[in-house]
């Protein structure tokens, strides 16, 4: 009977201990999470930003030149054109606005379906209207369906 009691006092030890490691094991684990949140998050807003009103364009091409050659090698374009600030000059087939409200204009390429996507981060003049030609400046991002650009700029 008083091995019973001790062997079960015993069992209740081992436990507590084994409960306090597993709570601060745990402990570390969200510690180290949240820590690695915050890095990620200020290595992301601490990003160098593309500059598009003082940067010169590494490639000036049309619309259409640009989708093409998308087309026909995306994974050679993405390496020649994605992060590069490149000036696209097109005929403005559709000007819309996205959900964060920002103008987005789209190019034609010759393509039925798809264009060039140059979305604006600041207001374009308001005279631009459909199917004038254009020369915008932006920042590639690559080719979902049409070939992206973003933070554009209308060049004179």
């Amino acid at each position: 009977m008083v091995y019973q009691g001790i062997s079960s006092y015993c069992s209740m030890r081992a436990t507590k201990q084994e409960t306090k490691v597993m709570a601060r094991t745990l402990l570390k684990i969200i510690i180290t999470i949240i820590v690695l949140l915050i890095i990620g998050f200020l290595i992301l807003t601490n990003l160098p930003q593309a500059n598009i009103q003082s940067d010169s364009a590494s490639y000036s091409i049309t619309a259409s030149e640009l989708y093409a050659t998308f087309e026909q090698n995306e994974q050679s374009a993405n390496q020649k054109y994605i992060d590069q600030v490149i000036e696209v000059a097109g005929k403005v087939i559709d000007i819309q606005k996205d959900k964060n409200g920002s103008t987005v204009f789209i190019l034609e390429t010759g393509d039925t379906v798809n264009g060039v996507l140059c979305t604006f981060d600041k207001e374009p003049p308001s005279e631009i209207k459909l199917n004038q030609t254009v020369k915008v400046k932006g920042l590639c991002t690559g080719k979902l369906m049409d070939v992206v650009l973003n933070k554009c700029l209308l060049v004179n």
